[in-house]
């Protein structure tokens, strides 16, 4: 009887730690974000989950999307500056401001030029895809067959260098290279 107590608390025991270990993870941060819609579709799918949305739309071949459903996805801030009718994304370590209506954007203070300008459609902020998630080191795919536009984020953990292309991004070197190996080539701008 002794063994069967022991045995039945030893499982009741287990089944509790097990469960405060998957309660824990499921708190933790993903450690991919995936986007994925059609253009002019209400939803986005933000990580298997369907979000309803200002449809997005194709100008001149640039997709613009609303900003605060990309951003949050992402965990980025957003603040709107009604006056200059400017908005400011931050996530990490990366600052971008645009200017509704404005082909250029200003990066971490550096500034470029849109393919296409932001707008406002019905009260909604709607910006160009592809230049604000390659800022924030997140690969777009589109994928012909289905005509679906697919934004992957890896999350790089502290000590990791997953975010290499994040990182190049953000240089100011005007070489890149291996130290050790003693090579380099010019790093390019665009």
């Amino acid at each position: 009887m002794k063994k069967v107590v022991a045995l039945l608390f030893f499982l009741i025991f287990t089944f509790c730690l097990v469960s405060a270990v998957n309660a824990d993870s499921s708190k933790e941060s993903p450690k991919k974000i995936v986007i994925s819609f059609r253009v002019g579709d209400e939803f986005l799918i933000i990580n298997n989950k369907y979000v309803q949305v200002q449809k997005p739309f194709v100008v001149n071949g640039v997709t613009l999307v609303p900003v605060r459903v990309i951003t949050e996805a992402f965990g980025a801030e957003v603040d709107w500056n009604g006056e200059e009718k400017s908005v400011l994304l931050k996530y990490d370590s990366v600052n971008i401001k645009l200017f509704i209506g404005s082909k250029t954007a200003i990066v971490n203070g550096i500034e470029t030029t849109l393919l296409e300008a932001p707008v406002l459609k019905d009260g909604t902020t709607m910006v160009p895809l592809r230049f604000i998630t390659e800022n924030f080191g997140a690969d777009v795919t589109y994928i012909e067959e289905t005509k679906e536009i697919v934004v992957v984020k890896e999350i790089a953990g502290v000590n990791s260098i997953k975010d290499f292309g994040l990182i190049l991004k953000k240089t100011t070197k005007e070489r890149i290279g291996d130290s050790y190996y003693n090579w380099s080539i010019s790093f390019p701008k665009q």
